[in-house]
């Protein structure tokens, strides 16, 4: 090929690459944070990614057969990068104001509602109603001629491309924009199945800080097989491995598809297993990747059936403050499936539960939240009355948290409506002014709770 030729293809090459660069140095910014958009660009990376592969391995090994095909087969993939560029800048402004109010958020970072998403699946799931894919389909609303025309472009590519070389610039500047994680990841995941135990350890600790480093990490990893490897080792008679281990597959659960891949690959009896016998660290971490997978419903009622509430009632009796908090969280999460209360009850969580109210523990909301839960049966109202908890539960109406006196006046209520003895010991402890006050100045839940308390008092014991 002549020198200009040879000029012009690196040229085309380098503005190829740029518009790669471009496009991922963009869905990368920090500044996008919010939730949906990073799944719109990240549907799009992934179609952009797959270039690599055809440079390297179908470009670059034959002659151009068509300059002038190759030269409008980029200029069109540029076209379609700006294409996106415009999709996403459109999203931008609505990550950083509240779309209805306009006002500026402290943070641009959305937290899943959990309880509304378990609402809608049961609401469907009852009325034979099916969810689609809400990425795929996103995807498609957002940018539905975007992603097939780079798909088609790239095979034109292919087709109209052979025997150009790889210019040692555009080398470069892949090996910058896509970094070699997945081959170190791979090389990770082959040391998880030594014999050796220190190659373990080693593996596994490296595999626990790149899976809490971000995202990406965590999806490479689940990809290249490691999460049925870590459940193995979750047996591991090594301490530091099974630490390790467990920690890492908490950080991988954070991506739902990561959870279900770890419920599938049978996690929960061996994170019984680590809940038991673990360290004061791998019992936390266990305790918290069964909170983690316990927010699917069905996760609920699996691990409930699997003998996890009793080792993690003792978890929040005698566990580090750490591994109680971890605990109360994972019980609460259990205990919104009606099935798993009475276990809860009988393994004595309410007497934990109870201490736990006190402000020193630092943990009153967390315990309180579970109480409120529990309170809607008969074995946990008797449980909690037994324990000396109406007390405690008015002086959280009275001193706590807005969260806390929410959840404590829906427990008072629950005891109250449900049994005349409990109900005279609450007005016995002075309850009326607090819930007065509540009913005037608190949150929208807590006013409801509490005024539905003073009614039934004004009703039945002709308070006022």
């Amino acid at each position: 090929m002549s020198n200009s030729i040879d000029y012009m293809e690196m040229s085309l090459l380098e503005t190829l690459l740029r518009d790669i660069s471009s496009f991922l140095n963009f869905s990368s910014s920090e500044n996008i944070n919010s939730e949906p958009v990073r799944k719109y660009y990240q549907g799009a990376e992934e179609i952009l990614k797959v270039l690599k592969p055809i440079i390297l391995n179908a470009i670059f090994d034959s002659e151009i057969t068509s300059d002038e095909v190759l030269s409008k087969a980029f200029e069109e993939l540029g076209v379609s990068v700006e294409e996106l560029l415009q999709q996403f800048e459109r999203w931008q402004p609505l990550s950083s104001k509240a779309y209805f109010t306009r006002q500026t958020l402290v943070h641009t970072f959305l937290i899943p509602n959990y309880t509304t998403k378990a609402l809608i699946a049961n609401w469907c799931e009852s009325n034979n109603v099916k969810l689609p894919d809400l990425v795929e389909s996103t995807l498609n609303q957002v940018y539905p001629p975007c992603a097939t025309k780079v798909k088609k472009l790239v095979e034109d590519l292919k087709s109209t491309s052979n025997n150009v070389k790889l210019p040692d610039l555009v080398e470069s500047t892949l090996n910058q924009v896509y970094p070699p994680r997945a081959t170190k990841v791979k090389k990770l995941v082959e040391d998880l199945k030594s014999t050796s135990t220190y190659t373990q350890r080693v593996a596994t600790a490296q595999l626990r800080l790149l899976a809490k480093q971000n995202r990406d990490n965590q999806i490479i990893i689940a990809n290249c097989g490691a999460i049925s490897l870590l459940v193995d080792l979750l047996h591991s008679p090594d301490t530091k491995t099974q630490e390790n281990a467990v920690t890492a597959l908490l950080n991988l659960s954070n991506i739902d598809n990561n959870k279900e891949a770890i419920v599938d690959a049978n996690a929960i009896e061996p994170l019984i297993h680590v809940l038991q016998t673990g360290s004061p660290v791998a019992k936390e971490n266990s305790a918290a990747t069964l909170f983690s997978l316990s927010i699917f419903e069905i996760n609920k009622a699996r691990i409930g059936r699997s003998g996890a509430i009793r080792p993690l009632v003792d978890l929040l009796g005698n566990g580090t403050p750490r591994g109680k908090k971890d605990a109360a969280a994972a019980l609460f999460n259990l205990s919104l499936f009606h099935e798993n209360k009475a276990q809860i009850v009988q393994a004595d969580a309410v007497r934990y539960l109870v201490k736990l109210l006190d402000p020193a523990a630092g943990m009153v909301d967390k315990a309180v939240a579970v109480l409120a839960s529990l309170a809607t049966t008969f074995e946990g109202r008797t449980a909690i009355g037994q324990e000396g908890g109406i007390p405690l539960l008015v002086e959280v109406v009275e001193l706590g948290s807005a969260r806390g006196k929410a959840n404590a006046t829906a427990a008072l209520l629950q005891l109250c409506t449900n049994s005349s003895r409990f109900c005279i010991m609450v007005l016995q402890e002075g309850a009326v002014p607090p819930l007065v006050a509540l009913s005037q100045s608190g949150t929208q839940r807590a006013k409801e709770k509490a005024q539905a308390l003073l009614s039934y008092f004004r009703r039945h014991y002709r308070i006022f």
